[in-house]
Protein backbone atom coordinates (compact mmCIF):
# COMPACT_ATOMS: atom_id res chain seq x y z
CA UNK A 1 0.00 0.00 0.00
CA UNK A 2 1.84 3.61 -0.76
CA UNK A 3 0.59 6.55 1.49
CA UNK A 4 1.43 10.09 0.65
CA UNK A 5 1.68 13.24 2.57
CA UNK A 6 3.16 16.69 1.11
CA UNK A 7 4.58 18.29 4.44
CA UNK A 8 6.22 21.97 3.75
CA UNK A 9 8.89 21.04 1.09
CA UNK A 10 9.53 17.66 1.88
CA UNK A 11 7.42 14.55 0.43
CA UNK A 12 7.37 11.66 2.27
CA UNK A 13 6.43 7.75 0.68
CA UNK A 14 5.67 5.50 2.69
CA UNK A 15 5.38 2.12 1.17
CA UNK A 16 4.28 -0.51 3.38
CA UNK A 17 4.95 -4.01 2.98
CA UNK A 18 3.66 -7.15 3.46
CA UNK A 19 5.47 -10.67 3.28
CA UNK A 20 4.74 -12.52 2.39
CA UNK A 21 2.92 -11.99 -0.74
CA UNK A 22 -0.80 -13.49 -1.17
CA UNK A 23 -1.01 -17.14 -1.57
CA UNK A 24 2.77 -17.63 -0.92
CA UNK A 25 4.27 -18.76 2.47
CA UNK A 26 7.65 -17.92 4.39
CA UNK A 27 9.24 -21.42 3.45
CA UNK A 28 8.12 -21.41 -0.07
CA UNK A 29 9.32 -18.45 -1.03
CA UNK A 30 13.02 -18.69 0.32
CA UNK A 31 12.39 -16.26 2.70
CA UNK A 32 11.52 -18.94 5.80
CA UNK A 33 13.18 -17.48 9.09
CA UNK A 34 14.30 -14.24 8.09
CA UNK A 35 10.81 -11.75 7.54
CA UNK A 36 8.72 -12.51 10.49
CA UNK A 37 6.55 -9.24 10.31
CA UNK A 38 5.67 -6.29 7.92
CA UNK A 39 8.44 -4.05 7.55
CA UNK A 40 7.84 -0.11 6.08
CA UNK A 41 10.57 1.72 4.28
CA UNK A 42 10.85 5.51 3.93
CA UNK A 43 11.73 7.50 1.21
CA UNK A 44 11.78 11.52 1.47
CA UNK A 45 12.64 13.90 -1.27
CA UNK A 46 12.78 18.00 -1.89
CA UNK A 47 10.17 19.63 -3.75
CA UNK A 48 11.33 22.79 -5.41
CA UNK A 49 8.94 25.80 -4.98
CA UNK A 50 7.92 27.35 -8.12
CA UNK A 51 5.92 30.93 -7.95
CA UNK A 52 5.44 32.37 -11.57
CA UNK A 53 3.45 34.96 -13.13
CA UNK A 54 2.71 35.65 -16.42
CA UNK A 55 0.66 38.87 -17.96
CA UNK A 56 -1.90 37.15 -20.55
CA UNK A 57 -3.72 39.91 -22.35
CA UNK A 58 -1.84 43.36 -23.32
CA UNK A 59 -2.72 46.54 -21.57
CA UNK A 60 -6.05 48.20 -22.88
CA UNK A 61 -7.81 51.86 -22.22
CA UNK A 62 -11.32 51.43 -21.05
CA UNK A 63 -13.35 54.22 -23.04
CA UNK A 64 -15.98 55.55 -19.70
CA UNK A 65 -13.06 55.92 -16.66
CA UNK A 66 -9.77 56.33 -18.22
CA UNK A 67 -8.78 52.83 -16.63
CA UNK A 68 -6.20 50.44 -17.99
CA UNK A 69 -7.45 46.68 -17.75
CA UNK A 70 -4.87 43.37 -18.66
CA UNK A 71 -5.20 40.19 -16.88
CA UNK A 72 -2.13 38.17 -15.22
CA UNK A 73 -2.00 34.26 -14.39
CA UNK A 74 -0.25 33.00 -11.25
CA UNK A 75 0.65 30.09 -9.94
CA UNK A 76 2.58 28.60 -6.99
CA UNK A 77 3.00 25.60 -5.11
CA UNK A 78 4.45 26.98 -1.90
CA UNK A 79 2.74 25.34 1.09
CA UNK A 80 2.22 28.84 2.67
CA UNK A 81 1.20 30.32 -0.27
CA UNK A 82 2.26 33.78 -1.48
CA UNK A 83 2.62 37.69 -1.94
CA UNK A 84 1.73 39.22 -4.89
CA UNK A 85 3.86 42.89 -5.35
CA UNK A 86 3.70 45.78 -7.22
CA UNK A 87 7.20 47.47 -8.11
CA UNK A 88 6.34 50.76 -10.05
CA UNK A 89 7.31 54.70 -10.22
CA UNK A 90 7.82 55.93 -6.90
CA UNK A 91 5.41 59.63 -7.23
CA UNK A 92 2.61 60.59 -4.66
CA UNK A 93 -0.69 59.67 -6.90
CA UNK A 94 -0.02 57.42 -8.94
CA UNK A 95 -3.60 56.46 -8.35
CA UNK A 96 -4.90 52.58 -7.81
CA UNK A 97 -5.16 48.99 -8.70
CA UNK A 98 -7.61 46.61 -8.85
CA UNK A 99 -7.26 43.13 -7.87
CA UNK A 100 -9.55 40.62 -6.74
CA UNK A 101 -12.34 42.66 -5.92
CA UNK A 102 -9.91 45.21 -3.45
CA UNK A 103 -8.79 48.64 -4.56
CA UNK A 104 -5.89 49.76 -3.38
CA UNK A 105 -3.68 52.81 -3.76
CA UNK A 106 -0.31 52.55 -5.20
CA UNK A 107 2.57 53.23 -2.50
CA UNK A 108 4.87 56.42 -3.45
CA UNK A 109 8.02 54.83 -2.55
CA UNK A 110 7.70 52.70 -5.42
CA UNK A 111 6.48 49.40 -4.12
CA UNK A 112 2.90 48.39 -3.13
CA UNK A 113 1.42 45.01 -1.48
CA UNK A 114 -0.89 44.39 -3.57
CA UNK A 115 -2.08 40.21 -2.23
CA UNK A 116 -1.78 37.44 -0.17
CA UNK A 117 -2.21 33.64 0.12
CA UNK A 118 -2.01 31.50 2.31
CA UNK A 119 -1.84 28.04 0.69
CA UNK A 120 -0.67 26.64 -2.80
CA UNK A 121 -2.82 28.26 -5.77
CA UNK A 122 -3.21 28.88 -9.53
CA UNK A 123 -5.72 31.18 -10.49
CA UNK A 124 -5.87 34.15 -13.12
CA UNK A 125 -6.60 37.72 -12.07
CA UNK A 126 -8.41 40.55 -13.74
CA UNK A 127 -6.05 43.82 -13.10
CA UNK A 128 -7.99 47.50 -13.25
CA UNK A 129 -5.31 50.60 -13.28
CA UNK A 130 -6.97 53.55 -12.08
CA UNK A 131 -4.44 56.60 -12.98
CA UNK A 132 -4.43 59.54 -10.13
CA UNK A 133 -2.75 63.42 -10.83
CA UNK A 134 0.26 61.62 -12.13
CA UNK A 135 0.20 58.33 -14.70
CA UNK A 136 2.34 55.36 -14.27
CA UNK A 137 5.23 54.86 -16.68
CA UNK A 138 6.28 51.20 -16.14
CA UNK A 139 4.50 48.42 -13.37
CA UNK A 140 5.98 45.30 -12.67
CA UNK A 141 4.58 42.42 -10.77
CA UNK A 142 6.63 40.21 -8.49
CA UNK A 143 5.44 36.65 -6.64
CA UNK A 144 7.03 35.81 -3.58
CA UNK A 145 6.63 32.61 -1.78
CA UNK A 146 6.04 32.96 2.29
CA UNK A 147 8.43 31.22 4.31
Amino acid sequence: MMIGRVSGRLIYLILAMSLPARGASASSSGLAGFITAPSTIVITGTVPIICRLQVLSPVHIAQFDGSYKWRIAEVCNAARGFKLIAEHDASANLGSVKIGGEIIALDAQGSTFLMETSMPSSAIYEVEYFPGSEVLKAIDFQIYPNK
